[in-house]
């Protein structure tokens, strides 16, 4: 499986730790969730050379009849400290990025 590049770790809440202490097994829950999160975003757009980012139309229609963007709703709607949970801020992040990537 691929791994989250350099530029992706980078300042990532999820990666460095930052936060409320964890138990190993919740951190790899975020760590999941994050990866999941980052390859979805990159299954629905591809940068041109141009530096212009591009819907691709097949694989958002490939997700949007699986219901994933309906799972990433369902996500936005879990209640957590906005203050303490630096991890989940940042998973809130990346699933508005994938819900405005799924809509071009």
């Amino acid at each position: 499986t691929p791994t989250v590049s350099v530029l992706e770790k980078k300042g990532s809440a999820i990666n460095l730790d930052v936060g409320p202490h964890l138990h190993p097994e919740q951190a790899d829950e975020y760590k999941k969730i994050q990866q999941i999160l980052i390859r979805m975003n990159k299954l629905c757009t591809q940068g041109s050379p141009t530096g212009i980012v591009k819907p691709r139309k097949h694989e958002q229609r490939l997700l949007r009849n699986v219901g994933v963007h309906t799972v990433v709703l369902e996500l936005l709607q879990i209640p957590y400290d906005e203050k303490e949970d630096i991890r989940m801020n940042e998973l809130m992040r990346l699933a508005h990025e994938f819900l405005q990537n799924f809509c071009l």
